[in-house]
């Protein structure tokens, strides 16, 4: 059974194997899965809706992260016009008053199809405007990354080119401390 089966059969293991295999250090210590906050050395990779488009499809986010789109958009209390108007409403619902959006137990599905499985629905979600973060939105911009969630729609193509990225991934030589270039971050989100 390959890769693509397998999760096919079990979806949380995609919970499972992305942390581990992503959240490993990259080959680029400024590619991590923390990007770098703005100042020196800060960089963010030109494949931000490929990372946007793997990270998504499993996991919640808390209210706050993302209710400026849902209350406040353009500062004028709006919601953001790209957002699916039924999704919109229900995330109103999860996070409408401060005490939502301030508690970390407040959370919602990054996948409205299902947060814990590992499956191409958040690409059937995101095509129906329904990707919960402004990133999520600017992928359906983009021609290309529009494309890729076209064909991630199907379930067969998305898990068959997700092992494939695995493997792919997985031949990168992690930079160790005693390599040139090499750190163990004590703030993620910045070079030592």
């Amino acid at each position: 059974m390959n890769h693509a089966q397998t999760t096919a059969r079990t979806p949380d293991t995609g919970m499972k194997v992305v942390p581990a295999s992503l959240h490993q250090g990259q080959r680029n210590p400024k590619q991590g899965p923390c990007l770098l906050s703005d100042g020196p050395g800060a960089h963010t990779p030109s494949n931000v809706g490929t990372i946007s488009i793997r990270a998504h499809t499993i996991g919640t986010a808390r209210c706050g992260v993302f209710s400026r789109r849902l209350l406040n958009f353009t500062g004028k209390g709006d919601t953001d016009p790209s957002l699916n108007s039924s999704y919109a409403s229900f995330l109103k619902s999860k996070c409408s008053d401060k005490s939502q959006r301030l508690n970390s137990s407040a959370v919602v599905g990054m996948d409205p199809t299902g947060a814990l499985s590992f499956d191409s629905g958040y690409f059937i979600s995101l095509l129906q405007h329904k990707g919960l973060f402004t990133s999520d939105a600017a992928l359906l911009t983009d021609p290309s990354a529009a494309h890729i969630a076209s064909v991630f729609q199907n379930s067969e193509s998305f898990l068959a080119q997700f092992g494939r990225s695995m493997i792919k991934m997985s031949s990168i030589k992690v930079l160790t401390l005693g390599d040139e270039g090499g750190e163990i971050r004590r703030n993620c989100r910045v070079v030592n």
